[in-house]
């Protein structure tokens, strides 16, 4: 008597795994890597900034990264924008990232999801520089907030409808 085993099936890719995932568990790994991708980001643009408000205004950069520089009225503004704007495309540069591999390997999830989870990531950033400060900087968190959820959940759909379009054909269901 011969005995046949049962075929086994293959299993499921890991692609189709990921793609069945449910749409709240991309948000918090999107808000996560957001994160994740911006710290090192952070390390890098925020010294730029330094040197370009240093160059701008015509100080050194110690004085500026101090906050001791005695700079002309009209030039607070720029020193200000120039200190600013480089984490500021860092942050967006993260959330881009991170909407495109929501984008990419989300299943059902795309640019609602990762614009959510830039949302979190932001509200994180600025909850963090809240507890840095202390309690006497709770507008300077709230400006960082919307200033970082002006620029976040934008990025971070840009990011998720353009991975969308590098889908395979079968994942788009």
């Amino acid at each position: 008597m011969v005995r046949r085993l049962p075929v086994v099936q293959e299993s499921t890719s890991e692609d189709a795994i990921a793609a069945a995932r449910p749409r709240w568990q991309w948000t918090a790994l999107a808000a996560v890597l957001a994160l994740l991708l911006f710290l090192p980001l952070a390390a890098i643009a925020t010294p730029l900034g330094v040197r370009i408000a240093a160059r701008l205004v015509g100080v050194s950069p110690a004085e500026v990264a101090d906050g001791r520089s005695t700079v002309a009225s009209h030039d607070v503004a720029l020193l200000a924008l120039a200190v600013a704007v480089p984490p500021l495309l860092a942050f967006a540069g993260a959330c881009l990232g991170a909407g495109a591999i929501v984008g990419r390997f989300g299943g059902r999830s795309g640019a609602r999801e990762a614009s959510i989870a830039a949302a979190v990531a932001a509200a994180t950033l600025a909850s963090f520089s809240f507890f840095a400060r202390g309690a006497g900087s709770v507008t300077v968190s709230l400006g960082a907030f919307a200033v970082l959820l002006v620029t976040g959940p934008p990025s971070a759909a840009l990011g998720a409808l353009w991975a969308q379009k590098k889908r395979p054909a079968a994942s788009l269901r």
